[in-house]
């Protein structure tokens, strides 16, 4: 249909907004949308390598399409960037329990007397993509 055709929506850009995003926006992520507009947060983790996953793009989305909603950016918690290692090195490799609370308290909100033991400020995730780990 030409440009000129087209029907001129009469909504507001924040509802037009939406509805753009809920045709571009899967199935899997509409959920997400509606949970970041009740929370103002979100953190996706995964056991895939956190580098080109699908997480990233899934954030990326959130992101865009919950810019006015999002009190913090969306963190995502991945397997490092390395090969798969033996089973005796998956503590090191694939997300643990402790990564993740630590990047909530690290990255979206400060918990009281939580005491970190891993590193999972932006400047150690900048130092691992320099790294290329």
């Amino acid at each position: 249909m030409p440009r000129s055709q087209r029907r001129r929506s009469s909504a507001p850009p924040s509802a037009t907004r939406w509805k753009a995003a809920a045709r571009w926006v899967n199935a899997v992520t509409t959920p997400l949308v509606e949970s970041v507009k009740k929370t103002g947060r979100v953190l996706i983790a995964g056991d895939a390598s956190e580098r080109g996953s699908v997480m990233q793009t899934i954030a990326a989305n959130l992101a865009q399409f919950c810019f006015d909603d999002l009190d913090a950016p969306p963190v995502v918690v991945g397997a490092r960037n390395w090969i798969t290692p033996c089973a005796e090195m998956e503590d090191a490799f694939f997300p643990q329990a402790n990564w993740i609370v630590d990047a909530v308290h690290e990255r979206i909100l400060p918990l009281k007397r939580h005491i970190t033991s891993t590193n999972q400020t932006l400047n150690e995730h900048a130092r691992r993509q320099r790294t290329g780990v």
